[in-house]
């Protein structure tokens, strides 16, 4: 949880905002923000949402890809890539005749397809939805 947690940090140095004022602006439990801010704990898809809002947008883009590179497990970063980009790109919704992977659960599902509409109101991160479904297909099975 250390990307996270050093975007926050970042974010707070460049608005000039105390831990306190951004938990105030978010609507969260300052306790909350403080775990974040320590690498103890992430904020959960609410609550990032919430974050995002609130922060510049340059700052909130960097937020969201801190936040999904932290989310990945261990190894995923050997085979997917999370990177910020400034081109603008489009999430596709997925193609109902899309298989997904058997190993892919209902709630990853869910979690994947929440993440597409926060990342869709920012145009920096919508490429990352994209790139993780492509990798999600790739290791499926035929």
């Amino acid at each position: 949880m250390i990307r996270f947690r050093e975007c926050l940090s970042d974010v707070l140095l460049r608005t000039g905002w105390k831990q306190a004022e951004l938990a105030r602006r978010c609507g969260v439990n300052p306790a909350n923000l403080s775990r974040w801010g320590q690498g103890q704990t992430l904020p959960d898809r609410t609550a990032l949402a919430k974050l995002v809002e609130v922060v510049p947008e340059e700052e909130a883009a960097r937020l969201v890809v801190a936040w999904v590179k932290d989310m990945l497990p261990p190894a995923a970063e050997d085979l997917v890539s999370v990177t910020l980009r400034h081109p603008v790109s489009r999430v596709r919704e997925p193609d109902p005749d899309d298989e997904w992977p058997s190993g892919i659960s209902e709630t990853t599902r869910r979690k994947f397809l929440d993440f597409s509409r926060l990342a869709m109101k920012h145009s920096d991160v919508m490429d990352i939805v994209d790139v993780l479904h492509g990798a999600a297909m790739r290791t499926r099975k035929p």
